[in-house]
């Protein structure tokens, strides 16, 4: 159990002594990956993404095993280190109270766009009266609203992303030239790994947002839910390479999103000295009910790696919630933290469980509450179970296309179908064809088709 340290130590680690790890596309690695390929594709070492994903389900759970034990070494290094950088937080709210007392004056904090911030703590952060910067969207000066579905964005393969990430140590930020003071303003980073073994945090960096906080900021919160906590570093920066590889598409569909207007860093202004006031760093590690819910049936949330990769094919993300899209393990877990989330709007398609790199079963969870919580009509089960096999009932109907379509267009069948899953009788099925688009497809490209 990692303790909170006391108030009365009020001494800080320095940015410039803290071990960071940064996770960012390198140019040189993909230069260099692209030359060998022309030079000799036989000998060039492509990723294979099967294995990928069992490696990555292998590690979480094997470091959801090993995390009490992850979490005492990682208490014993910072407490080797003299330094109080170690907080831990019981909840968002004592994260958020944390955080906000550190603002003092100023009560402006710049964040960048991770789940731990976005989702847990932000609404708390902007309920205490703190002014946010989004670092990532107020440098993102040209919104790329090309990809609003992901069915827009380019096949780009899974080995060209994975060698195009590298994680090398930050370098101590000093004093940049042409930068010789601090902005007054608190930075509140969500972290993607840290490493039991050394103490290692690892960071994904897409823009320049994070390191000009740290560079910038006159002191930094670096915040990860315990589950981050991983036994070694070669597992820390392997978990982080492969939220950034599996998190791609979620990403460049943010960058369409966009984000509310918000002030900018470079509304306050650098005044305070370097040689004055060196950038102060804590390290807040937050359960807000990840406990207990690895005390329970739905521990498999828990192997989440947080690359938000079930959001990008889902549905219903958009209407999970008013403000935002929510992904759907985001959904799950807010529900289970916080109530109140829209179950029901999930329509058990299994996209998100198929899409998941360590293969959460996300939709059988989603039930499962439902059901728990005594909010679930044995019709509704119905209605989930035809709506998670669709693609059956498409082949099955394919089979018996002229009767399936007599019997879907009949007014009695639509009124019972209605009464059994609610899907309004007003609704016309889709017709069922006989021969499917895929063998229309495979009969055009062997040049048999007409």
């Amino acid at each position: 159990m990692i303790h909170k340290r006391s108030e009365g130590a009020s001494k800080k680690m320095d940015c410039d002594d803290f071990p960071f790890l940064m996770i960012e596309p390198s140019a040189v690695h993909k230069r260099r990956f692209s030359a060998q390929v022309l030079n000799d594709p036989a000998d060039t070492r492509t990723v294979d993404e099967a294995g990928l994903r069992q490696r990555l389900q292998k590690m979480r759970v094997s470091s959801l095993e090993k995390l009490e034990t992850s979490l005492q070494n990682v208490s014993c290094l910072f407490k080797k280190g003299g330094s109080p950088a170690l907080i831990y937080a019981a909840s968002a709210y004592d994260a958020c109270n944390i955080i906000k007392r550190a603002c003092g004056n100023t009560q402006s904090i710049c964040i960048n766009k991770s789940a731990v911030i976005t989702r847990e703590l932000k609404t708390c952060l902007a309920a205490a009266g703190l002014n946010i910067i989004e670092s990532y969207y107020t440098d993102l000066h040209h919104k790329n609203e090309e990809f609003t579905h992901y069915w827009q964005l380019p096949r780009i393969p899974i080995t060209s992303i994975f060698n195009a990430f590298e994680g090398e140590p930050l370098k101590s930020p000093g004093a940049r030239d042409g930068m010789k003071k601090r902005r007054d303003i608190v930075g509140v980073i969500g972290v993607s790994a840290i490493s039991a073994d050394d103490g290692s945090v690892v960071l994904i960096q897409h823009r320049q947002n994070i390191k000009k906080i740290i560079e910038e900021c006159r002191s930094v919160f670096l915040v990860a839910g315990i589950d981050k906590v991983v036994p070694t570093k070669e597992e820390a920066l392997f978990q982080a390479k492969c939220m950034a590889c599996f998190g791609m598409t979620a990403l460049l569909m943010d960058s369409g999103a966009g984000s509310e207007e918000s002030a900018s860093m470079e509304d306050y202004p650098l005044e305070i000295p370097y040689d004055k006031s060196k950038c102060r760093l804590s390290l807040i590690l937050m359960d807000n009910g990840r406990r207990e819910i690895m005390q329970s049936d739905f521990l498999p949330l828990m192997t989440c790696i947080g690359c938000r990769a079930c959001m990008n094919q889902c549905p219903g993300s958009r209407f999970f919630d008013t403000s935002s899209a929510l992904s759907p393990r985001e959904l799950l877990f807010l529900q289970l933290t916080e109530g109140n989330m829209a179950l029901d709007l999930c329509l058990q398609c299994n996209v998100c469980r198929t899409v998941c790199p360590v293969n959460i079963d996300l939709p059988g969870m989603i039930l499962k509450l439902r059901i728990l919580q005594k909010k679930y009509h044995v019709l509704n089960y119905f209605r989930d179970f035809l709506l998670s096999k669709m693609e059956e009932i498409e082949k099955t109907g394919s089979y018996f296309a002229p009767v399936a379509n007599l019997f879907s267009r009949n007014k009695a069948v639509k009124k019972l179908a209605e009464l059994f899953t609610g899907i309004s009788c007003r609704r016309d099925i889709p017709f069922f064809r006989a021969p499917t688009f895929e063998k229309i497809f495979k009969d055009q490209v062997s040049g048999h088709g007409k």
